[in-house]
């Protein structure tokens, strides 16, 4: 049937064809730009940074959001977090260019650009004011409210932050293994670390995979598999050096 429709047209009607869907392809504009954390500038202010977020709320330390916010402006309404003396407030990014990629049927732009993402791993991203409205921290979470697959590969988000932050140096710590602590996939991770970019801000990270005391794959009562059942996750800061944070390299979480 093709051999037959090119024969039709010809030469001349095949480059008419050629085109006009070229024409077509060049009349999808590009998708916006969306803003990620890492757009976010320690010591300014909350207006002056990037706007182009969405669904703001208290954030609980890299938890689930809390009580909703209308932007970054509401800082003060957020508690003081005990782990830095800071209000935490999370924050989505903007999903136009996602319903964007949707509309015109590009499906492999629509997951570039899906959820609030580091490295294509859910995260739970949030900023950190202090009482005068001055961005000290950006925090980065991993998120567990994915796939089981999406929660056992959380670990390679700080793989991803390592490459945002080369070449700056890292030191880094693996904790010792706790009794009853255990590999998941042959896979053992414990390892915190800490830098400082060129600009002296401080980095902070936390990388987990294992398996707690008594979490066991097969349950020995039901024995009923149980592959959810392991700690996996990045937690990364980054903080302003006038200020400290409890989650050191000595840390066992």
């Amino acid at each position: 049937m093709l051999n037959k429709l090119l024969q039709r047209l010809g030469l001349t009607g095949l480059v008419a064809l050629l085109a006009l869907g070229n024409a077509a392809a060049q009349e999808i504009p590009e998708p916006k730009a969306r803003s990620t954390f890492s757009e976010l500038v320690i010591g300014l202010p909350f207006d002056q940074q990037p706007v182009e977020f969405q669904q703001y709320a208290c954030g609980t330390n890299g938890g689930p959001p809390s009580l909703a916010m209308k932007g970054f402006g509401d800082f003060a309404q957020c508690p003081v977090e005990a782990e830095t003396g800071l209000h935490e407030i999370t924050f989505r990014y903007d999903d136009e260019a996602e319903y964007w990629a949707l509309a015109h049927n590009l499906q492999v732009v629509a997951n570039r650009y899906h959820g609030t993402t580091a490295g294509n791993h859910e995260i739970i991203a949030s900023a950190l004011f202090d009482d005068g409205g001055i961005l000290r921290g950006v925090r980065a979470v991993t998120d567990d409210r994915t796939t089981l697959r999406g929660r056992f590969t959380a670990y390679q988000v700080a793989d991803y932050i390592y490459q945002m932050y080369a070449p700056d140096p890292w030191d880094c710590v693996d904790l010792p293994v706790r009794e009853g602590e255990t590999p998941v996939a042959q896979r053992l991770i414990k390892q915190n670390c800490v830098g400082l970019t060129k600009d002296g801000v401080k980095l902070h990270m936390e990388t987990r995979l294992l398996r707690r005391a008594g979490q066991k794959m097969i349950d020995p009562f039901s024995g009923e598999v149980r592959g959810d059942r392991f700690v996996a996750g990045t937690r990364f800061l980054l903080l302003d050096p006038k200020f400290s944070v409890a989650a050191n390299t000595g840390v066992d979480r």
